[in-house]
């Protein structure tokens, strides 16, 4: 934590919370997602992996900024694709991005 923020560790600064688990820990430990995206199509069964990597490209982006948001699991099954996140503000970014593609 960084000024009342959580933040990445920098290099050199105190590890005065090493063991304290950040909100995001916390949910992926209790397998607790905050927010899901479900794409259940023949779309979605066609276009698998692309999906995936776009899901995990706008993680990427939101990660520098906001450490928090992030993805816990992206579950595969006969459907299509379950994507659990640990912010309630990622799977819409998610679902825009690949609304837009």
């Amino acid at each position: 934590m960084h000024e009342g923020r959580w933040a990445w560790a920098v290099a050199g600064e105190s590890e005065a919370h090493a063991d304290e688990l950040c909100p995001a820990c916390r949910r992926v430990n209790d397998r607790f997602p905050a927010g899901v995206v479900t794409l259940k199509d023949s779309f979605t069964l066609a276009h698998k992996d692309e999906l995936v990597r776009m899901a995990r490209r706008q993680e990427d982006i939101e990660k520098p900024e906001h450490p928090l948001d992030g993805i816990m699991a992206i579950e595969e099954d006969a459907e299509g694709l379950t994507i659990s996140t640990t912010d309630i503000h990622l799977p819409r970014r998610i679902g825009e991005t690949i609304k837009r593609t």
